[in-house]
């Protein structure tokens, strides 16, 4: 972060939120170079057992190109090498960015509440609170719930039949 200090909570917010998107776009690029990684080893397990003489085809582009297996297999397993440097590369940057959001939350004193994800949280809770008290119907709001958009998170299971209220995980 610029050594300026942000003075209006709009200011803060808006870095928040840039901060965030920045660590999400680190974090899909080193799962999609994971991927990649993950296809090339795909291709070194088919190309191995082969003999290296062997005719294969390698897609350079538009255009398929036919060499040997001895040709192209150095080169897949380089691909996969840089892939992996790359890929610790971003994981390096995504364990930074997450350190800076974390001091920007606590420098600013940022709580991100869970957001409601529609009736499935409630309707989850109810139905741990049916179950807890043996089947009985709630005709009152749920008493784990504490209104919408606080710890709206699922109560943790216990062993059926104890008849005690479920314990509530918060989410700040």
């Amino acid at each position: 972060m610029a050594a300026q200090e942000l003075k209006t909570e709009q200011e803060i917010v808006n870095k928040f939120q840039q901060l965030l998107e920045e660590r999400n776009a680190l974090s899909t690029a080193a799962i999609e170079r994971r991927s990649e990684v993950a296809e090339h080893e795909l291709v070194v397990k088919t190309l191995e057992p082969l003999d290296a003489s062997r005719k294969c085809f390698k897609l350079l582009g538009d255009i398929l190109v036919e060499r040997t297996v001895g040709e192209v297999l150095p080169t897949v397993n380089e691909n996969k090498n840089n892939l992996l440097s790359l890929v610790r590369t971003y994981e390096q940057q995504l364990e930074a960015k997450q350190a800076e959001v974390l001091a920007f939350q606590d420098k600013y004193k940022i709580r991100v509440k869970a957001r409601p994800v529609g009736l499935d949280v409630r309707l989850r809770c109810e139905v741990f609170c049916t179950s807890v008290h043996q089947g009985q119907s709630l005709r009152a709001p749920c008493p784990l719930v504490q209104g919408e958009g606080e710890n709206q998170a699922a109560p943790k299971a216990q062993a059926p039949g104890s008849g005690k209220q479920g314990v509530l995980v918060s989410n700040s």
